[in-house]
């Protein structure tokens, strides 16, 4: 627990109150994780994330046995502006969440309401009951492997079992719920939210328009003396580098600044001493600066003895548009060991693209790998089902930032990222997975309404602080990485 969440406790379970979020984190029944989290998301008109400002929190006793955590919290950005009351209820083995909102002035939004994260670990693979608004009740089960689309729709309640005998329930009240798989977006959670994603949006919030909703979650079974609290480190055990060790490591690279002058010296040292695979560029040919972009990253790559990998982002005019990059890359010094190819304004790369970009580099002799897949999240790629069967490789990217920003929900991403491409490596059917690029936070919104206002995105102040450190890196076998005793170094 951080020294910003307060801790509550009734019966056998235990959770945390973040003072300064209103995130209900990690409600466990002893080593048992039962929910991941409750916490209400306000989603401006491009999915845009409205983080809430809290005050006056509080904990104290609810009159009736159990506790109660209070706290006002208010959210605005250049359009959005809701106040809101939080307030959390403990009392016995029932769990209360209340949001009570009201817009301070009119506007667009795509989601305002409580979510619901049940965790991986126990839930994946599990069977479920859930009801669905009319009444009707399903049996279930979480999905084992990422599910492309909405597991479970229409939803009053889900209840799964946290171990025998000990069945937990998750009422939603005040909107439609409905849940997806998180994994999509590297989070380590499924979700269960409002409102439904096939109701238009965005919706237009009036000033002064009001809006409540109610999680409860209650727990069955605890009186029957076979749950124990002890703590378990089963699940939870460090992974220790030992000196002399050694491991396969991906072929690891890195982005071309968008912007800045040519690399020091000095800086070139120490990105050799990374013993980096690659130098990855991006290519849209509908900017006129694109020549120039190549040129330097030909020169940056030339200078760390590296590949490049090309993403070429291509319109309306293909075949232009290869001819042209085909020309200048003849011209260079660097080797092209991939090219990423991708289509503006589709979410995945059609078939004929690939075929027309081989064609085009089939001149070139040895021109590298031709990618297919998405510059945007796992969920496109899944979504689609299938990669090209005329693509070499597989690519999509990924960042620990899609649905939350704060520090505790990018380090839980970190679990899921090997899910993600166990479930790439089965849609490219052997053929090699690239997940490109890796970035703290996400490069472009591919679900903005309006792309134009968008701020442009910035570097994470996390990116370059001792958080982000990672072990020293040193040489090994061709083809290895060897790591030494873990030691933090700036990145």
């Amino acid at each position: 627990m951080t020294q910003d969440a307060q801790c509550l406790r009734a019966s056998d379970l235990t959770m945390q109150v973040d003072r300064d979020t209103g995130f209900l984190r990690c409600i466990r029944l002893g080593d048992r994780e039962v929910l991941r989290g409750v916490y209400a998301a306000v989603r401006d008109r491009n999915w845009g994330t409205v983080s809430p400002k809290i005050s006056d929190f509080a904990v104290e006793p609810d009159g009736s046995g159990g506790m109660r955590a209070a706290f006002h919290a208010r959210c605005t950005s250049d359009e959005v502006d809701l106040a809101w009351r939080g307030t959390v209820t403990v009392r016995g083995s029932e769990i209360t969440y209340a949001f009570d909102g009201r817009a301070l002035k009119p506007f667009l939004r795509n989601r305002i309401g409580l979510c619901v994260l049940h965790p991986i670990r126990e839930c994946a693979g599990q069977p479920c009951t859930v009801v669905h608004s009319g009444g009707v009740e399903d049996r279930a089960a979480f999905p084992a492997a990422i599910s492309p689309h909405q597991p479970f729709l229409d939803l009053r309640s889900i209840a799964h079992e946290v171990r025998p005998g000990v069945r937990a329930t998750a009422i939603f009240e005040g909107d439609v719920f409905e849940t997806e798989d998180q994994r999509n977006w590297s989070d380590n959670s499924f979700k269960t939210y409002s409102t439904p994603l096939a109701l238009p949006f965005p919706v237009r919030v009036a000033a002064g328009e009001r809006m409540s909703q109610t999680v409860t979650l209650s727990l069955t079974g605890l009186d029957e003396g076979r749950v124990s609290t002890a703590p378990s480190t089963e699940h939870h055990k460090p992974v220790v580098l030992r000196r002399g060790r050694a491991c396969h490591l991906p072929r690891l690279g890195l982005c071309l600044p968008s912007r800045g002058p040519f690399l020091s010296e000095a800086a070139l040292v120490k990105l050799r001493e990374l013993h980096l695979d690659h130098l990855r560029v991006e290519l849209d040919l509908s900017d006129g600066g694109w020549a120039s972009t190549l040129a330097r990253a030909d020169r940056v790559a030339a200078a760390l003895g590296i590949s490049l990998h090309l993403a070429l982002h291509l319109g309306d005019h293909v075949e232009a548009d290869l001819r042209r990059v085909a020309g200048a890359v003849r011209r260079m010094e660097s080797e092209i060991s991939a090219w990423l190819v991708f289509q503006r304004g589709q979410a995945t790369t059609p078939g004929a693209l690939v075929s027309s970009t081989k064609l085009h580099l089939a001149c070139l002799g040895g021109a590298g790998l031709v990618a297919a897949g998405t510059n945007a999240y796992f969920a496109e790629l899944n979504r689609g089902g299938e990669s090209p069967t005329e693509a070499d490789a597989v690519v999509y990217s990924v960042n620990p930032q899609v649905h939350a920003t704060d520090t505790a929900s990018l380090v839980e991403t970190l679990q899921t990222q090997a899910e993600m491409v166990t479930c790439a490596r089965a849609i490219a059917e052997e053929r090699p997975v690239l997940v490109s690029p890796v970035t703290l936070r996400p490069r472009f919104n591919p679900n903005a309404m309006a792309e134009g206002d968008l701020p442009p995105a910035r570097v994470d102040p996390r990116q370059a602080g001792r958080w982000a450190a990672s072990p020293r890196l040193r040489p090994g076998a061709p083809g290895r990485r060897r790591i030494s005793r873990p030691r933090a170094r700036e990145v």
